[in-house]
């Protein structure tokens, strides 16, 4: 297969290495890979150790290279020198990291740059790939190149890092190794960044799993010294007096706040998990003596604290962590239903959680003699919103929130409207029915949860006279939601339509990401209300006292916007990890 050939496929002139494909050969075609890298490779070819992966590159279908990876060497005094991890760390983790035993241009193929083109391309996929074929990342690539052959320019080129020399060892057909005086240039390409830091921590944990990997990595949490969880929850006011202080307050929140990552739902749960730590535990925990705090001393202070002090100080660390990518904020209210008492009102709390995150920034309580529309502004007003997205619900449909968001924060809101508007939904409902032109159309399916959910969106851009007509500010465009729910086969439907006004013109948002910001809002009910009640227990709880109520919730909180900041996606499941992996797992995720 010579270079005219492949021009003579693709035309002249035509960049060949920019047509490059790499992709895991197939079954059929695994005889033909190894007898071409027998036959053309100086080393030959034999069987791979452990888990591998063999890979074609191709130009137009037509093979231009070969490509293997198997397991890592097991020892290598340079590699893992610029690691650092220590023998246990190597144990759990080499499985993580992967050799390009192979690597084969062919013969009669002669490209400028194709050698550094074909890694990079395998580099791109090779993780993903390693995760469909064995359930779990790699992390690091490394190589073996032969200086007295090749200078391994084209792993240069790729971005690949040059160690050193491997020690001249090699395996003994009869057991352990021999010297065979011909050292190696060893090569490395990190898949991820911090690769060092993450291989050598003993807290990173990458765990297998043929469906999903879960990954849990407290490293992306700054928590220890100035700044972290510990010195936060220091700040937060002690209400007790001086005399008679058995346990410190920082000591009783930095244990709920484990415990509560361990999976414990009540006081009771608190004081067992604290009840079974050990004395070293104990004091890293900034417990005075070698005792826990009993029950009522935890349910005593936990009742005590000035909940929207330690609300905010604990959603503002939150906001922080996250360093938020995404621009959608969500406003939305959730009652505690266990917390009523006698004649008092179930405790309401209003929330602003980020849509991408899934993590709750700002939280107020709504007392019973006012309501969600009265906390909409202290809830927001000391939040950095200045090029956000803030969605509500039509209980927030108001000229006041229209003018505090995009006037006084520079932020942007998509409110939906019903009944509670009556004359500015019947204003959208008959300008939209009119289908003036231009109208923005959006399409979306979506399978999940045993339904099929069609959404129809329909955007249109306010004109000057219909704006006239429509006594609510900074409108630029109108758009209504068909939302077409059906079973898996097609049948049953439920439709709703759901209309939505917003300060973002067309050239701001379309109408994909109108409704991509209004899916995100309706996905709270299950990103954050069903994994408190569900996962946390929040509306089985029974605490009713004092500031006991709200503070759980806080809590609760923390732990899913730790778990989330930390990589977990799945927080049963990570709330199982804590749980299960004893106490020095949550310790070191509040960082302690």
């Amino acid at each position: 297969m010579k270079k005219d050939v492949l021009e003579a496929q693709t035309g002249k002139g035509t960049s060949l290495v920019s047509l490059v494909e790499v992709r895991p050969v197939t079954q059929k075609e695994k005889p033909l890979w190894r007898s071409l890298m027998r036959q053309h490779h100086y080393l030959g070819f034999g069987k791979t150790a452990g888990e591998s992966i063999l890979y074609v590159a191709t130009i137009n279908g037509i093979w231009v290279g070969l490509l293997g990876w198997a397991a890592a060497a097991l020892h290598v005094r340079v590699r893992d020198k610029w690691i650092g991890w220590d023998a246990v760390a190597k144990k759990q983790r080499l499985h993580l990291v992967t050799n390009n035993v192979r690597f084969l241009v062919l013969p009669d193929v002669h490209i400028r740059n194709l050698a550094s083109k074909i890694l990079s391309l395998n580099i791109k996929r090779l993780s993903s790939d390693w995760q469909n074929f064995y359930g779990h990342p790699i992390l690091l690539a490394e190589t073996f190149v032969d200086p007295s052959r090749f200078k391994g320019t084209c792993y240069l080129a790729a971005g690949w890092k040059l160690l050193g020399e491997t020690d001249g060892f090699g395996r003994n057909p009869r057991g352990g190794y021999i010297i065979h005086g011909n050292p190696k240039m060893i090569f490395v390409h990190p898949l991820l960044n911090n690769i060092q830091e993450l291989l050598s921590d003993p807290y990173f944990e990458i765990k297998s799993n043929k469906e999903k990997v879960f990954m849990i990595d407290v490293r992306k949490l700054p928590l220890e010294n100035k700044g972290g969880l510990i010195d936060v929850l220091r700040k937060v006011d002690d209400p007790r007096s001086r005399q008679g202080r058995r346990h410190s307050q920082i000591g009783i929140l930095a244990i709920a706040t484990c415990a509560m990552l361990s999976g414990a739902k009540s006081f009771s749960a608190i004081a067992e998990w604290a009840k079974n730590l050990s004395a070293k535990q104990l004091r890293r925990m900034h417990c005075r003596r070698d005792s826990s705090p009993s029950e009522s001393t935890i349910e005593r202070v936990l009742q005590r604290i000035n909940p929207e002090e330690f609300d905010t100080k604990i959603n503002d660390w939150l906001f922080h962590m996250t360093n938020a990518s995404g621009k959608g904020l969500a406003v939305d209210g959730k009652t505690l239903r266990g917390s009523h008492d006698g004649n008092k009102k179930p405790v309401h709390l209003l929330s602003a959680l980020l849509h991408e995150e899934k993590v709750i920034i700002a939280q107020r309580n709504v007392e019973s003699k006012t309501n969600e529309i009265t906390q909409f502004k202290p809830l927001l007003q000391n939040l950095p919103l200045e090029g956000m997205v803030v969605t509500a619900d039509p209980m927030h449909c108001q000229v006041e929130h229209a003018i505090f968001l995009v006037r006084d924060k520079k932020a942007d809101f998509i409110f939906t409207v019903k009944d509670n508007q009556p004359n500015l939904l019947k204003q959208i409902e008959y300008i939209l029915a009119g289908k003036p032109d231009p109208v923005d159309v959006y399409n979306q399916v979506e399978k999940a949860h045993g339904r099929i959910d069609t959404h129809l969106i329909v955007a249109h851009t306010i004109t000057p006279h219909e704006m006239r007509n429509i006594a609510f500010p900074y409108i630029k465009q109108c758009f209504s939601v068909k939302r077409i729910s059906t079973d898996l086969n097609g049948e049953n439907p439920e439709i709703e339509i759901r209309y939505a006004i917003t300060s973002l013109s067309r050239e701001d948002a379309s109408s994909k990401e109108l409704l991509c910001h209004l899916i995100g809002h309706w996905r709270i009910e299950t990103s954050s209300h069903y994994v408190r009640d569900d996962t946390l227990g929040e509306d089985r709880s029974r605490i009713r006292k004092g500031s006991g109520p709200q503070i759980m919730a806080t809590l609760r909180n923390v732990s899913i916007g730790m778990i989330r900041v930390a990589g977990g996606e799945n927080i049963a499941q990570a709330i199982r990890y804590f749980g299960w992996n004893g106490r020095a797992k949550a310790i070191r995720a509040i960082g302690i």
